[in-house]
């Protein structure tokens, strides 16, 4: 047998990954630091001969199985850790949660014989021969990894999934359950009500930062039904940008053709929609927004949609009844995917401060901080706001422990009982006009009910009144009281008949006059009238004449009916409203 060239430095493949090959890599005093672990006197000879004798030794019937019976736990669990991820990991991803494996030179290695005393899990598995050092592809790039040999590999027992180990932080109900469900996208079906009405300015409006009309005391701060953080609310806002439901129309804000499709959809679809926006948004970066962390500009390169995908698989192995404390999550967290954050397991690569101390987070010892408290901001924030997971604690005190919902459980793709299907009529319809509408997979019924009702309030139902200054306002949207009554029957079946004649009358007093607002061309004289209208390009501009002199512009077309005439040589005078 030929070792495999020189170098530590090496990109080992899956056909190099036998025991024999790995052992004739090293150099002799490390020969001699296993042999010495497994008690095997090699005979004097060249590396690969001395590889060949130690690896008989290792691989003779039940000596693999007696050496992996007698390390301790936290060996056990490494290399557990290591056959989940296919006999290969990052070593700084490794010391983040079996401590160092420290480089000790050859006469270090003869004087301290650290394989007697080892100081961490993996030094443990170092000096028995189970693992080797390599170098290989690594998220991110290359860098140092261990390796398990294929024949270590193949003897292991079967890992012991996530959720078995998940068992460590199950916790008590708690006293007190916060659960926003569904919040987020009743809040979107909120906004997009607001913008179809209002149609606000769009100027300056960026796609991260909410505007003011949003929070606060704006128009809507009684109608959210989630919690009114900014930070949820920056979420809100860079969702209805990022599921395009919003656009800027000819400077003013108003919902999407998609918005329609987005309602149409059951409440789980809708919920998923929101989620994988959420996942997969590149500029929205929640490690800025972590309260105990203050990053340095340009300090956290990293991809954010790399943790949120790391978090959705980890909370796919949580039991959907279960509560679990919300450290011991994160210690878990720690234990099976350290690099949730940092796939290259650098802890020091990165410029990121306590926001107390200001002092720069680094090293192993700073994971609880940064990643422990990132991974805690997105249970507790996000994840929680766009109803994946429910969180608990005592009362009148934080949330400390965490379910993942019904919901969440529905988004991720675990299997669970069919949605309850899509009720026919889902309001119920007073004769004084109060109208009462299921929450459950009603947002487009609920959305269109808004052109011609009022929303007065939610709870376990929504409630609208319908009035005839909302009919009106309906009526002037373009909605014929007929096209009313058959869209309130579809939802609430027939209506009663008091509320079905106040309809009739009220429709008897809509139309009779018209208040509408336009642009007036008054000309000096009929003769430059009569030049404007026989002139092609001009005509096209004008909706109709009014008197001899004074002519309708069409709307929208001030600008362009402006430049016409001063290219013809008629510089018209504007007049302030």
């Amino acid at each position: 047998m030929q070792p495999l060239g020189e170098g530590r430095a090496r990109l080992y493949t899956a056909l190099m990954l036998d025991l024999y090959r790995l052992l004739a890599e090293h150099p002799t005093p490390m020969l001699r630091a296993i042999a010495a672990s497994w008690q095997v006197a090699l005979d004097e000879g060249d590396n690969v001969s001395a590889a060949r004798q130690l690896g008989d030794a290792m691989l003779a019937p039940g000596a693999l199985s007696r050496r992996l019976e007698a390390l301790s736990a936290e060996a056990r669990e490494t290399l557990s850790l290591l056959a989940r991820e296919g006999g290969r990991a990052s070593v700084k991803s490794l010391a983040l949660r079996s401590g160092e494996l420290r480089r000790i030179g050859p006469a270090a290695l003869e004087r301290e014989r650290p394989w007697e005393a080892p100081t961490s899990p993996l030094e443990e598995l170092y000096y028995n021969g189970l693992v080797f050092r390599g170098f290989g592809p690594l998220p991110g790039g290359h860098g140092e990894v261990l390796l398990v040999p294929r024949e270590v590999l193949e003897r292991l027992p079967a890992p012991t999934p996530i959720a078995a180990a998940l068992e460590h932080a199950l916790a008590e109900p708690p006293a007190v359950v916060y659960d926003d469900g569904l919040a987020l996208s009743e809040d979107i079906l909120a906004v997009l009500c607001h913008l179809r009405r209002v149609q606000p300015s769009a100027e300056g409006m960026g796609h991260l930062t909410p505007p003011a009309w949003l929070g606060g005391e704006g128009p809507l701060a009684k109608r959210l039904v989630g919690p009114p953080y900014e930070t949820r609310l920056t979420l809100l806002w860079r969702l209805l940008w990022r599921l395009k439901l919003i656009h800027a129309e000819q400077g003013r804000l108003t919902p999407a053709l998609a918005a329609r499709d987005w309602l149409r959809a059951r409440d789980v679809a809708r919920a998923g929609r929101l989620f994988r926006g959420w996942r997969e948004d590149p500029h929205l970066v929640e490690l800025t927004q972590v309260p105990t962390l203050v990053c340095d500009p340009d300090g956290c390169p990293h991809d954010p949609t790399v943790p949120r995908r790391n978090l959705a698989t980890f909370l796919r192995a949580l039991q959907p009844s279960a509560w679990y404390s919300i450290e011991g999550l994160v210690q878990a967290l720690k234990r099976h995917q350290p690099t949730f954050l940092r796939p290259d397991g650098d802890m020091n690569a990165w410029f990121i401060r306590d926001a107390t101390t200001e002092q720069y987070l680094r090293g192993p010892q700073s994971w609880e901080a940064v990643e422990g408290q990132f991974a805690t901001y997105l249970f507790t924030g996000p994840l929680r706001w766009l109803g994946l997971v429910r969180l608990g604690g005592p009362t009148g005190g934080s949330p400390t422990t965490l379910a993942l919902s019904t919901l969440g459980a529905a988004v991720l793709g675990k299997p669970l009982a069919p949605e309850a299907p899509r009720q026919r009529m889902p309001a119920q319809i007073s004769p004084d006009g109060l109208i009462t509408v299921s929450l459950v997979n009603t947002a487009s019924e609920r959305y269109q009910l808004e052109r011609i009702a009022q929303w007065q309030g939610q709870d376990r139902v929504a409630r609208y009144g319908l009035t005839e200054d909302t009919v009106w306002e309906g009526y002037n949207a373009g909605i014929s009281v007929p096209r009313m009554v058959a869209f309130l029957t579809r939802i609430g079946g027939e209506l009663p008949p008091s509320l079905a004649l106040r309809l009739q009358a009220w429709s008897g007093r809509f139309g009779r006059a018209t208040i509408r607002q336009a642009t007036l061309l008054v000309l000096a004289d009929e003769a430059t009238a009569q030049d404007v209208l026989h002139d092609r390009k001009l005509s096209a501009l004008i909706s109709e004449s009014l008197s001899p002199t004074m002519l309708v512009v069409r709307p929208g077309a001030v600008e362009e009916l402006t430049a016409a005439l001063k290219a013809k040589g008629i510089w018209p005078q504007r007049l302030a409203h």
